[in-house]
């Protein structure tokens, strides 16, 4: 009888030193402190008439995809752009994992960052950045930003720069709301007068159109989507500037 008490106290022993010292994937106690060394990957690329390098920066639950130009003036400035984007969204990553234990986010918790060429020609370049992170809840958070560059001046391009005349965010809101009404969107508005374009709102170009977008929950649920609106040059033509070619 001794003998088989003392089975049992090994057998019961055996199993706590067990799950005491083996600790699973999921389990392990993760450094994401930006000092680690990073995983950078390059994959040369070729947009419409310049080429491009994509870099890949992994840091334990981050992970960024970012293009890197060359070849035309102020190359640099519109590069360290881009990476500062890519990551304007990391702060808010980091503060929810201030209030958590790394048991609970080290395979959970994400943060990525990826982009999309909408026009890359001689002249232009335009390229929206999407910030995706989660830190619990239903589904993550995407924040989307967009960069739009003049490769010949070698500067930034804003809204303003592309219309004739001042009264250019009237015309822009008109579109808008007619594009809301026109395809039946729900938004978060009780009068769809009260839709207001900020002086300078995230916007793409392309070789057709102008692009203006609202971040998820600005104006719709995010289920929706990117709430983006295509106005075509030729419904602007009478105030808008831009030669794209």
């Amino acid at each position: 009888m001794r003998k088989i008490f003392l089975v049992i106290i090994f057998l019961v022993l055996l199993l706590v030193v067990s799950s005491c010292g083996g600790r699973s994937k999921n389990d392990e106690v993760l450094n994401i402190s930006p000092e680690r060394e990073s995983k950078i990957s390059y994959e040369e690329l070729s947009g419409d008439n310049l080429s491009y390098y994509e870099k890949e920066i992994k840091k334990e639950q981050v992970n960024v995809f970012l293009p890197v130009f060359k070849n035309f003036k102020n190359v640099d400035k519109l590069n360290q752009k881009i990476e500062e984007v890519s990551y304007n969204s990391k702060e808010y990553f980091d503060e929810a994992l201030v209030y958590e234990t790394p048991e609970k986010y080290s395979e959970r918790y994400f943060y990525y960052s990826n982009y999309e060429i909408f026009l890359n020609n001689e002249k232009f370049l335009s390229v929206r950045i999407d910030n995706v992170f989660y830190t619990g809840g239903a589904h993550p958070n995407t924040l989307s930003y967009a960069i739009n560059f003049d490769k010949k001046e070698g500067k930034f391009i804003s809204l303003e720069e592309l219309f004739l005349v001042s009264d250019y965010i009237n015309v822009l809101e008109d579109h808008i709301i007619n594009f809301i009404l026109r395809n039946d969107i729900v938004v978060f508005l009780d009068n769809i007068e009260d839709l207001k374009l900020d002086k300078d709102p995230e916007f793409l170009i392309t070789e057709d159109c102008l692009i203006i977008f609202f971040q998820r929950y600005e104006y719709t649920p995010y289920s929706y989507g990117l709430f983006q609106i295509e106005i075509p040059y030729s419904e602007i033509s009478d105030i808008n500037k831009l030669i794209i070619l």
